[in-house]
This record gives structure tokens, sequence and C-alpha cells, in this order.
């Protein structure tokens, strides 16, 4: 899957959510948090930039925060579907009293399977940075998704792939009993001007041999003499 042909690739993602901690008779100030993503596709050896901030105006101090790289698979059969996760990477920060910071956060991603997966209909593939903020006893956390996208590198076509190769390749050695049966390139032309020999240009620092006055050959010499034969006897 190539990620030329998902626009929405090359986007980046900002998400922003919050929280109130307490119930409805004594609830206090929010808990807010923003994260964001400089594009929502990569490749695999790609490295993600990660940055999040958040502010804590409770009354509470925040007992942490994680940042998970999960991976969802879906099973889809005729009669029901199973679904699994598997958390790829993670990382956690202490505790804070008012804010916190998650700054430029990088995680290399490795080999994976693209998404989403285009194989087969009946499996699906996703991949998510799950941020949650932790506030604490008798409260749920504050989770925050960013749906990110798995591609393949695009392979460009090589436009020599047809070519006739004129040499073996650099390293490797050809056996002398085989050594005739390498194709050899048509005649007129090389390796590094595959242009006709009729169509290449002209050296004019070429060396040309010398020119005499008269043919070589006796029979267009006028100066020449045949010698008389010698007596036999």
């Amino acid at each position: 899957m190539s990620l030329n042909d998902l626009p929405q690739g090359n986007e980046p993602i900002q998400m922003e959510d919050s929280k109130h901690v307490g119930c409805c008779c004594c609830k206090s100030g929010p808990i807010t948090c923003r994260c964001w993503l400089p594009k929502r596709g990569y490749l695999p050896g790609e490295t993600l930039s990660f940055s999040a901030e958040i502010e804590n105006l409770s009354n509470r101090n925040m007992r942490g925060s994680e940042l998970k790289l999960v991976q969802k698979i879906t099973y889809h059969a005729q009669s029901k579907t199973r679904t699994e996760h598997n958390i790829v990477w993670k990382d956690a920060r202490p505790g804070f009293e008012r804010e916190d910071y998650w700054s430029d956060c990088r995680i290399l991603l490795s080999s994976m399977y693209p998404s989403p997966f285009r194989g087969t209909s009946l499996i699906d593939i996703d991949y998510e940075l799950q941020f949650e903020v932790d506030p604490g006893s008798l409260s749920t956390n504050l989770v925050l998704a960013l749906p990110i996208l798995i591609g393949t590198e695009q392979v460009v076509p090589n436009p020599f792939s047809n070519a006739i190769p004129l040499a073996p390749p650099i390293g490797f050695s050809v056996p002398p009993d085989t050594a005739h049966a390498l194709p050899q390139p048509p005649y007129g032309y090389n390796s590094y001007n595959p242009v006709p020999s009729s169509e290449q240009p002209i050296n004019a620092c070429a060396v040309q041999p010398p020119q005499t006055g008269y043919p070589t050959s006796p029979a267009f010499n006028p100066a020449f003499t045949q010698p008389p034969y010698a007596n036999d006897s």
C-alpha cells in the first residue's frame, strides 16, 4: 500500500479533550490535554514524533500520564468477529501538580503490517496512539486516541529492466564454462553511450592513418616495375 494513494497521510493530527474530576456536587476545574502529530502516514523504519501538553485546573495532583502505540487486529468470520489489541510500544511519565509536557517524543516504527490492510477482507489492521492521563483514585482516565497509517515503500519501475546486460555484476565471478552464454550487446552499442555507432559524434582528435600518393597495390602503381624472373636454368 503506497501512501501516495492516501492524501490524508500527509495531514497533521491535533486533538484536544478535557474532563472534570469529582462527582456532580463537588466538581473541580477541568483537566485539559492537547496532543498532536506532524503527519498521519508513516513507513516502517521511520521515526514518529509525538508532542502533548496537560493542564490541570482541578484540586488534586495527577498520578501520571502514559503513551502507547496499539495495534488492533479484527478477524471476520461468517457468524462472528474477534478483535485483539497488541501494545507495540509504550512509555510513561510520573505524576505532576499543575502541568506537564511531552516534547518531541520519538518512536521508531519497526517492521509492521500496513494499515489499512488490503490483502483480504477477512482481516482489518489499525494503529493508534493512545495517550492517557491518570487523575488518581475514584476517577477514570482521560484518554485521547490518534489513528495513524502505516504504508509500504513505493517501488519505482526500473526503465532498464529489459536491457541486455553488458557485463556480470561486480563482485560475482562467471564460471568459465558459462561465460559464452552471457548475452552480448547488439552491434554498434557500448556500455557508456547506448547510441548506434552511425549516430555517435565523430572524434575530431582521433589519429588518422598516414596518406600516401598512390595505393599500395602494385597493380595500380604506375611507378612500379615488375622485377625480372630468375632463370631456372
